[in-house]
């Protein structure tokens, strides 16, 4: 491509009509996940990945409080990151360049979540404050960029203006609370209070922006699959964590009869719960119209009761699966790999002597 070509190219892009972002036809035939959220996805895969890695740490080391509350806390900034998204972009997806920016701003913000996560499991294990300034900051990252999302539609969607104002009001306040209380000198007790109120502000603000019978007019098919999409997602983590535990346990040794069985048990696991998910019909015909015809609220709700029952233990299952071989009827062995593996994230020379 000529120099010449590639300005031309440029100019294009960025005088090209962009797409209004209004609301879009909740009744749109063939409407499915497109592979920018496909790609926004992975994002959330490997940040469940980190999160899973840190609780089984902990969990390995009998600290079963502080590994239950910060998977908690990590399991919170990532899913309600990504359904925040999903029903953002079910209801006014433009997929411009713009639009794409946002989202790719966002996906920067799930790695910077993901990367402070370590620093977070271990301030909690230390008992004495929690450092979540850098979980905060990119959490702050993805809320702000759908911020932006939402002042255009309120700047190119008359329709919606009430509930956009409704929205981003939360979502400022809500922000600034996070931000104070990453930065604020507070012990782990006086956080931990503080915790729960913020992340009710949080969950309030779709109750309120939805709660006057003009929600978003998001698509019932598409915001199932994607739902569905997150479920496979953290369903693999399971047979990672089943791949990780066998892997560790039986290294440089002829195998035997428990890795097989343990490779069934956590398989069997994971299509368990595929089978049991999928067997709930989705919202075709008139399933999908009756929750229509109901305030925006309810099939927010709905949707939220679809995916979090089996969602938590899906997401626990590949921490917990990870943490197999120390408490398997395996041979006792403990090779090179395994305790560089756990040890990476927080050097300590106690967790050493400890293994």
């Amino acid at each position: 491509m000529t120099p010449r070509t590639l300005i031309f190219s440029l100019m294009s892009i960025s005088t090209a009509a962009l797409t209004p972002m209004q609301g879009r036809d909740p009744q749109e035939s063939g409407r499915v996940a497109t592979p920018l959220e496909l790609l926004y996805d992975l994002c959330f895969a490997v940040a469940f990945g980190i999160a899973g890695h840190q609780f089984a740490h902990l969990f390995s080391q009998h600290h079963y409080l502080a590994a239950l509350t910060g998977f908690g806390f990590a399991v919170f900034a990532i899913c309600w990151s990504w359904i925040q998204f999903s029903w953002f972009a079910s209801a006014f997806d433009t997929d411009d360049w713009p639009y794409r920016i946002t989202v790719m701003a966002q996906m920067v913000g799930v790695v910077i979540v993901a990367l402070g996560l370590p620093v977070a499991f271990a301030s909690i294990e230390a008992g004495a404050s929690l450092n979540i300034k850098v979980t905060v900051m990119g959490y702050v990252v993805i809320r702000g960029a759908q911020l932006l999302n939402w002042l255009r539609v309120y700047l190119q969607d008359p329709q919606y203006r009430g509930l956009c104002i409704r929205y981003m009001s939360t979502l400022v306040i809500s922000q600034v609370l996070w931000l104070l209380l990453a930065f604020a000198p507070l012990t782990l007790a006086q956080t931990g209070w503080i915790l729960p109120i913020l992340m009710a502000l949080e969950v309030t603000g779709p109750i309120i922006g939805e709660g006057r019978g003009d929600g978003t007019p998001w698509h019932p098919h598409h915001i199932t699959e994607r739902f569905s999409l997150l479920f496979i997602i953290t369903l693999g983590e399971g047979v990672i964590g089943t791949v990780a535990s066998v892997s560790a346990a039986n290294e440089g040794v002829s195998w035997t009869w428990q890795p097989v069985v343990l490779i069934v048990s956590g398989l069997l696991l994971v299509f368990g719960l595929w089978w049991i998910y999928f067997t709930f019909p989705g919202p075709p015909s008139s399933r999908c119209v009756r929750m229509c015809a109901l305030p925006s609220a309810m099939p927010t709700s709905w949707c939220w009761a679809r995916s979090r029952p089996l969602g938590l233990p899906c997401r626990l299952l590949g921490p917990l699966s990870k943490r197999a071989p120390h408490t398997s009827p395996l041979p006792s062995r403990q090779p090179p790999s395994q305790s560089r593996s756990v040890s990476t994230w927080r050097p300590s020379s106690s967790s050493t002597e400890s293994r």
